[in-house]
C-alpha cells in the first residue's frame, strides 16, 4: 500500500478545467471554437464571458490532459496571432495540505489513524480542544463589537434585524437547511456548479469522497450561519450571525474547503453569477491555487459594479490565497479569543488587510451519521472561513445602514461610482480596525475588525481619497506584465510590506534567484516572466518540495535575507530547486528554458 505522503501526493494532483483565453480582435464564439480545432483537432465547448467579446472559456468534456500537456497547449495556443493571451485553468487542493505544515510528520500507512486524528486538531475541522475563552456563544462578535453597532445603529435591531435588503453571495459546498439559516437563504437563485446540466439546487450532499483524508462536508452552512443567524435560538447551544437580516444566496462549486480540489473556474462563474443575481457582498471562504488572470476578471466584474468581495486568507499555507490576494478583494486572517493572531492563519508570510475572530467560533453544522441522517448540531470550529464570513457580515451591516450600493454611489457622485464602493469600505474598515499591542501586521493586517467603529466612520472623511478604480479586462490572463509581482507575493518579497528601508533588497534576492533559476540575466527576467511565470508560480503552490527548496534560497536561519553580504546566490539551493521542478511532469517549454547551459 502507498504511504501517507505518496496519497496526500495522488489526491492533490491539480486537475484540468479548460482554458481562459482573449482573443486580439472582438470575435464570436463559434470562430474561436473553429479556430481552436483547426490548430488542435479538439472540440471545446465556448462561452463568452465579461461584457466585452473577446473572453471566452473552453471546455471540452471528453480532453483530459495531464498538467503538462495543458501548459504546453497553452504556451502552443499563446503562439498563434488571433490569440492575445491564454491560461490553463486547473482545479488544486490548496489549503490542508499536510505537507505545508512543518509540525506534522507524515506517518507509514499504518499509522494513518494516530495521524488523522492529529491532523483534525491542528486544522481546527473535528476538534474537541478549544480555548476556554471561547465558551461563551457569542465571544466572536463581542470582539468586533458588533452588539454595539446594533444598538447605535440600528435601534429596532429586536424587530428588523440588522442587514436588511442586503444579499450575501455565497460560494461554497452549498447549503443544507439547518434551523440556524433556513429562514435567510434564497434556495431559488442558487446554483449547483458541480452538477448544475442535471440540477441547479445547490444542496449540500454532505459527501465524503471516498479517500480523501479529511473530509469537510456541510462547510458551506457553517459559514453561512455566522453571517446570517438570527440572534438566539430554541436549544442551549445557537449561532448569532452578525447580520442576521440580510439574505444568503448559496453556490455550490466544490465538495470540501479542506483538502479537496478547489475550481478557479467554478469560483470565478460563481462571482460572476452573484453579481447577476444582485449580490451586494460576496464572502469567499475557498482558495485558488495561484492568482488566476480568469478570477481576477470576476473579481473585477464584480467590483464594477459595487460589490464587495472578501476573500479567506488562508489556512496552514505559507502565502494568502487568492482571490483574498487579489488588489480588490479584501483578505481576512483569522484571530482567537485572547486577541492572538490563530497559529493556522498565514503560518510565515502575505500581505492580510484585517483579522476577525476565526478559532474556537460558534457555528452551525450539518453532518450526516452513518445511518445516513442528517444532523444539525452546533459546535465550534477554526478557521479563516469564519473570520471572512464575520467579516462579510459587518459589509452587509455597513451596506444597511448607509441605505445600500445605489445610495452609496450618489454620496460618491452619481450610479456612474459604483466601483468606487468596495474600495471606500475598505479603507474604512482598515481605519476602525482594533489595534492590538505587539500585532504582527503581516500575518494579520491592521488588527481585528470593529464593527461600531466602522459604522461610525463618516464617509465625507474618506470619500475624497477614492480613486476610480481599474476595472478593465484586458491583459490580466496567461501573458501579463504581474508575474514577476505574484511570484514576489508567493515567497513574501513584496516591497508593499516589507521593511521601507529594505524592500529594493528583498525584492533583488528573489530576482537574483529567479534569474539563476531560469538561466538568463536580470535583465532578461521580465520578459522570460512574462511567458513562464504563471507556470512557475502555479509549480511552487502546487509542489510544497520545490517551494520549500527554492524559499531556503532567500533565507538565512528562517530570516529573510537583507544585506549583499549575504545575498550571494545560492547554488546548492537552486540546483535543488530546479532538480524538484524538474521532477514534476514541467511543460517541454519550461523545461527547456530550466535545462539551458549558461556560460
Amino acid at each position: 500500500m502507498p504511504n501517507m505522503k505518496a496519497t496526500i501526493a495522488q489526491q492533490c494532483a491539480p486537475v484540468f478545467e479548460g482554458f481562459a483565453i482573449e482573443t486580439s480582435t472582438s470575435s464570436k464564439p463559434q470562430d474561436v471554437q473553429q479556430l481552436i480545432y483547426k490548430h488542435f483537432k479538439i472540440e471545446f465547448t465556448v462561452q463568452a464571458y465579461g461584457h466585452q467579446s473577446t473572453n471566452f472559456d473552453l471546455i471540452a468534456e471528453e480532453f483530459n490532459p495531464t498538467v503538462r500537456e495543458a501548459w504546453e497547449m497553452a504556451y502552443d495556443m499563446d503562439e498563434l496571432s488571433e490569440i492575445a493571451c491564454v491560461e490553463p485553468l486547473f482545479a488544486a487542493v490548496v489549503e490542508g495540505r499536510p505537507d505545508w505544515i512543518e509540525d506534522i510528520e507524515l506517518p507509514n500507512e499504518e499509522d494513518s489513524e494516530d495521524f488523522t486524528r492529529e491532523y483534525r486538531s491542528v486544522l481546527g475541522t473535528g476538534s474537541d480542544e478549544h480555548l476556554p475563552e471561547s465558551q461563551d456563544l457569542e465571544w466572536a462578535l463581542k470582539e468586533m463589537r458588533v452588539f454595539q453597532a446594533w444598538e447605535r445603529f440600528f435601534p429596532g435591531h429586536i424587530q428588523k434585524p440588522p442587514g436588511q435588503k442586503i444579499i450575501i453571495g455565497h460560494p461554497d459546498t452549498g447549503y443544507r437547511q439547518h434551523p440556524e439559516i433556513k429562514d435567510n437563504l434564497l434556495i431559488e437563485q442558487g446554483y449547483d456548479f458541480i452538477d448544475g446540466e442535471t440540477h441547479s439546487d445547490p444542496l449540500d450532499e454532505l459527501e465524503e469522497p471516498f479517500g480523501v483524508i479529511i473530509p469537510n462536508p456541510g462547510h458551506g452552512t457553517s459559514a453561512a450561519s455566522v453571517i446570517v443567524s438570527p440572534r438566539g435560538g430554541a436549544d442551549c447551544l445557537f449561532v448569532t450571525g452578525v447580520a442576521p437580516g440580510a439574505a444568503l444566496i448559496p453556490y455550490r462549486t466544490t465538495y470540501s474547503v479542506v483538502l479537496w480540489p478547489q475550481s478557479v473556474l467554478n469560483l470565478a462563474r460563481s462571482i460572476e453569477r452573484a453579481v447577476k443575481d444582485q449580490a451586494d457582498v460576496i464572502s469567499v471562504s475557498m482558495g485558488a491555487v495561484q492568482s488566476s488572470g480568469r478570477l481576477r476578471q470576476a473579481v473585477r466584474e464584480a467590483q464594477s459594479q459595487g460589490v464587495i468581495v472578501l476573500g479567506a486568507a488562508g489556512n496552514y499555507i505559507p502565502w494568502v490565497a487568492p482571490p483574498a490576494s487579489i488588489d480588490e478583494v479584501i483578505s481576512v486572517a483569522a484571530s482567537n479569543a485572547k486577541q492572538e493572531i490563530w497559529q493556522g492563519s498565514i503560518s510565515r508570510i502575505g500581505e492580510v488587510d484585517v483579522s476577525a475572530p476565526g478559532e474556537s467560533v460558534w457555528r452551525a453544522r450539518a453532518i450526516k451519521n452513518d445511518q445516513g441522517q442528517v444532523k444539525f448540531p452546533v459546535e465550534r470550529g477554526s478557521g479563516t472561513t469564519f473570520s471572512v464570513a464575520l467579516t462579510a457580515g459587518v459589509a452587509a451591516l455597513w451596506l444597511d445602514y448607509h441605505g445600500g450600493r445605489q445610495a452609496l454611489a450618489q454620496r460618491l457622485g452619481g450610479s456612474d461610482n459604483l466601483a468606487k464602493i468596495p474600495t471606500l469600505f475598505k479603507k474604512i474598515l482598515k481605519a476602525n480596525c482594533r489595534k492590538i499591542d505587539n500585532w504582527d501586521t503581516r500575518r494579520g493586517g491592521v488588527g481585528i475588525v470593529n464593527a461600531e467603529d466602522t459604522l461610525s466612520a463618516r464617509l465625507e472623511e474618506y470619500i475624497d481619497d477614492v480613486a476610480m478604480p481599474d476595472t478593465s479586462m484586458q491583459e490580466v490572463g496567461f501573458r501579463n506584465s504581474e508575474a514577476l509581482r505574484e511570484l514576489r507575493e508567493l515567497f513574501g518579497q513584496s516591497p508593499s510590506f516589507t521593511d521601507e528601508s529594505k524592500p529594493k533588497t528583498l525584492s533583488d534576492t528573489l530576482d537574483s534567484q529567479l534569474s539563476e533559476l531560469l538561466n538568463v540575466s536580470p535583465e532578461e527576467l521580465p520578459n522570460t516572466l512574462s511567458k513562464f511565470g504563471q507556470e512557475l508560480a502555479f509549480r511552487f503552490s502546487t509542489n510544497p518540495d520545490s517551494y520549500k527548496a527554492f524559499a531556503k534560497t532567500l533565507t538565512s536561519n528562517g530570516e529573510v535575507i537583507l544585506n549583499s553580504e549575504t545575498s550571494m546566490t545560492n547554488l546548492d539551493g537552486i540546483k535543488e530547486c530546479r532538480s524538484s521542478l524538474l521532477s514534476k511532469d514541467m511543460s517541454r517549454q519550461l523545461t527547456k528554458q530550466m535545462s539551458k547551459q549558461v556560460f
